[in-house]
C-alpha cells in the first residue's frame, strides 16, 4: 500500500513539473514562441519570436488574455515598447524607446485608449511634445513642441485631434516665428509671420486654409517687398514687387493664379527696364528692354512664346540668355 501510494506521489510530482515547463511552438523548423495553454488558452508567461528568431514580445496571459507588462523589442532585441494590459486591454503606463535606448514616448492608456497627459523625446532625451488625450485616444487642449536646444516650438490647442484657436510658433532663439488661428484644423483668419530679427515677414488671412484677401511680405530690412491679393488660395488682380530700397520692381496683373498680359520691371534707381507679355502663366513675348539709363539693350528672340530672354544685372551687364518653348522655360 505504501508502495503504491509513493507511486502515485511521485506521478503527481511529475505532472506538476510537466504542467509548469513552457512549451515551444515551433512551425517549419522555426520557433514561433514558447508558453503553456490552460484549457485550450495562453495560460502564464508567452515568448514570440520573429521570422530570424529574434524575440519580438514578451508578456504574461491569463485566462488566453494579456495581463501586466509585455515587452515588445525591435528587430536588434533592443526593447522598443513596454505597455501594461488588464483583461486583454492597455491599460496603464506605456512607455516606447529610441534604438539608443532613450525614452520616446510616456502615458496612460485606458480601455486600449491613450488618455490623459502624454509626453514625447527626441533620440537626446530632450523633452519634444507634451498634451493631452480624451477618453476616446484624440489630442485635446493645450499642446507644445520643443526645439532640440529645449526652447518652445510651438503652442496652441487641440479639440477633437485638430488644431482650434490660437497658434503661436516659435524660433530656437525663442523669437516668435508666426502667429494665426486654426478652426477645425485649417488655418483661418489673419496670419503674421516674422524673421528672426522679430521684423515682419508677412501678413494677411486665410480662409479655410487657403489665402485670401491682400497679403503683403517684406524685406528684411522692413521695406515692403510684395503685395498681391489672393481668392481661394490663387493670386488674382494686380501684383506688385519692390527692390529693398522701396522702388518698385514688377507690376502687372494674375487671373486664376498666372500671370497675365503686360507685366512691366524697373530698374533699381526706377527706370524702366522691360516689358513683357504673359497668357496663363507663360511667357509669350519680350516688348521692349532698357538699360539702367534708359537706352535700349538686346532684349532676345522671344516671340509667340518660343525663343530667348537675356537676363541682366544692374549695370547692364548680360547674365545669363533663358530659352522658352510655348511659353515655358526649358532647364
Amino acid at each position: 500500500m505504501k508502495k503504491i501510494i509513493t507511486l502515485l506521489m511521485f506521478l503527481l510530482f511529475i505532472t506538476f513539473l510537466n504542467a509548469q515547463e513552457r512549451k515551444k511552438h515551433i512551425e517549419n523548423g522555426k520557433l514561433l514562441s514558447i508558453g503553456n495553454y490552460k484549457n485550450g488558452e495562453k495560460t502564464g508567461l508567452w515568448d514570440f519570436y520573429d521570422k530570424n528568431q529574434q524575440i519580438k514580445e514578451s508578456g504574461n496571459f491569463e485566462n488566453g488574455k494579456r495581463i501586466g507588462e509585455f515587452k515588445y523589442y525591435d528587430s536588434y532585441e533592443n526593447l522598443d515598447l513596454t505597455v501594461t494590459y488588464k483583461n486583454g486591454e492597455k491599460n496603464g503606463v506605456s512607455k516606447s524607446y529610441h534604438e539608443n535606448g532613450k525614452l520616446k514616448e510616456i502615458g496612460l492608456y485606458e480601455n486600449d485608449f491613450r488618455t490623459g497627459a502624454w509626453k514625447l523625446y527626441n533620440g537626446n532625451g530632450n523633452l519634444y511634445e507634451i498634451g493631452r488625450f480624451n477618453e476616446y485616444d484624440e489630442r485635446i487642449g493645450e499642446w507644445k513642441q520643443y526645439h532640440k536646444n529645449g526652447e518652445l516650438k510651438s503652442i496652441g490647442e487641440y479639440y477633437d485631434e485638430v488644431q482650434n484657436g490660437e497658434w503661436k510658433l516659435y524660433y530656437t532663439n525663442r523669437q516668435l516665428m508666426a502667429i494665426g488661428k486654426f478652426e477645425n484644423g485649417l488655418k483661418t483668419d489673419k496670419w503674421s509671420y516674422f524673421y528672426e530679427n522679430s521684423k515682419l515677414s508677412q501678413i494677411g488671412g486665410y480662409e479655410k486654409g487657403k489665402l485670401v484677401g491682400e497679403w503683403k511680405s517684406y524685406h528684411p530690412n522692413g521695406q515692403l517687398a510684395i503685395i498681391n491679393v489672393f481668392k481661394s488660395g490663387n493670386r488674382e488682380g494686380e501684383g506688385k514687387q519692390y527692390y529693398d530700397n522701396g522702388q518698385l520692381h514688377w507690376i502687372g496683373e494674375f487671373k486664376n493664379g498666372s500671370a497675365t498680359g503686360e507685366w512691366k520691371g524697373y530698374h533699381e534707381n526706377g527706370q524702366l527696364h522691360q516689358i513683357l507679355l504673359w497668357k496663363n502663366g507663360r511667357l509669350m513675348d519680350i516688348i521692349s528692354c532698357f538699360n539702367n539709363i534708359g537706352n535700349p539693350i538686346n532684349k532676345g528672340t522671344l516671340v509667340n512664346g518660343n525663343g530667348t530672354l537675356h537676363i541682366y544685372d544692374k549695370n547692364g551687364s548680360l547674365i545669363r540668355t533663358e530659352t522658352y518653348l510655348n511659353g515655358i522655360k526649358q532647364e
